[in-house]
């Protein structure tokens, strides 16, 4: 199931490790929004790394950041509503910070790439964060590095009035209870789309950590505290079909967090039709067919038909199974389209005779015996009732 993830990094990779060869021809640009900033001691802050193309199209992007090390945190790499859907390794920390993704079809013009998140460690003086050797701008015509330089940002850190800080430290203590998590829902409205809801008893934020393992490694999020918590995920991460992990995060303003227990869901993939005949053409009914690389088990129903919704491009093992015994009876290949919205029909032969359960598969023969059996003891009466009324005479 990670075979997919593991090419588009692959791709990703090996255009980025090319484009270090060739030669450049500086037209784009990196940049990041804001360029200066005046933050607290011990607050949190965001900026976001963003591209100019320069006019060409672009489908990598390697972008290095150095900090100082002394006066921030490195928090986290968020590439929620980022241009650039496939995520390649990223990381943060100790003065350094990589961000790699891609973009199979190459995007152009001023566009976002991911945010970084800082937390302040001192409360006087500045810092500058700034682009490192190595990042890159890979052109989709020709792979070559078109990354021309990078324009920092500089943070200007403030000391936090006694005020604040009385004021601070009385909510901090006052309230230390994270927001309560609850009616979490996914929707699934198109493909590359999953919108995320879920409700918290006190005004939070809203984060959802997702990707192919308990480990996450991408982070959407909405701006704002709210009540009613709404992330949507539009991200060429999403693989129709594919299965994913996620959970919800929420802090309040008091900094308390909460977060979810794991959870999954299936991006929304293709519909599938297996009809099951056997080889007398006959069409098997209540018959359980299991289809695989996600193993979901499914019946058939009185045309011998079994559907699956949210099926992953590519081939497939169907196996059909004896209602009896659970064995496996029958096994084929099935090689799913990119069709969206369309029923795919595959047509699974079973070698196997015509037999009576396939027409009546739900037939109770206890009853049926114990309906023959009244029945010969309502005639057994009867006709003793009257023998015995015809020897009074």
């Amino acid at each position: 199931m990670t075979i997919k993830k593991v090419l588009l990094n692959i791709t990703l990779l090996a255009a980025l490790s090319l484009a270090v060869n060739v030669s450049h021809a500086h037209a784009g640009s990196l940049y990041l929004s804001p360029a200066k900033q005046t933050i607290g001691q011990g607050s949190t802050f965001n900026v976001n790394v963003r591209m100019s193309s320069g006019g060409d199209a672009i489908n990598a992007v390697q972008a290095n950041l150095n900090y100082p090390a002394d006066k921030l945190d490195f928090v986290r790499i968020n590439s929620g509503g980022s241009s650039f859907g496939i995520d390649a390794p990223s990381s943060g920390g100790g003065g350094g910070v990589s961000i790699s993704r891609g973009n199979v079809a190459g995007v152009s013009g001023d566009k976002f790439v991911a945010s970084v998140t800082f937390k302040a460690k001192i409360n006087t003086g500045t810092a500058t964060i700034g682009f490192s050797g190595g990042s890159a701008l890979v052109r989709s015509s020709d792979q070559a590095n078109v990354y021309g330089g990078g324009a920092g940002s500089t943070i200007t850190f403030a000391a936090v009035t006694p005020r604040s800080t009385a004021t601070s430290t009385a909510t901090n203590s006052a309230d230390k209870t994270a927001p309560v998590i609850s009616s979490i829902n996914v929707e699934k409205p198109d493909y590359n789309i999953v919108k995320i809801t879920w409700k918290t008893d006190e005004k939070s934020t809203s984060e959802v950590h997702y990707g192919l393992t308990e480990k996450y490694g991408v982070v959407a999020t909405t701006d704002g505290s709210t009540l009613d918590h709404s992330v949507t995920i539009d991200s060429k991460l999403l693989v129709p079909g594919l299965h994913y992990h996620y959970k919800v995060v929420s802090k309040d303003s008091a900094g308390n967090e909460s977060s979810s227990s794991d959870k999954t869901f299936i991006a929304k993939g293709y519909i599938v039709k297996l009809i099951l005949k056997n080889k007398n053409g006959q069409p098997l009914i209540n018959t359980p067919v299991v289809l695989n690389s996600e193993p979901v088990t499914g019946r058939t129903n009185d045309k011998g038909e079994a559907i699956f919704i949210d099926v992953e491009s590519g081939k497939h093992l169907v196996q059909v199974e004896d209602k009896d015994s659970k064995k496996a009876i029958s096994s084929t290949t099935i090689e799913v389209k990119e069709m969206p919205n369309q029923v795919q029909d595959f047509s699974v032969p079973v070698d196997r005779q015509f037999t009576f359960s396939d027409v009546f598969p739900k037939i109770d023969w206890f009853m049926i015996f114990a309906g023959i059996s009244g029945v010969i003891l309502i005639i057994i009466g009867v006709v003793g009732f009257r023998l015995f009324k015809k020897r009074d005479v």
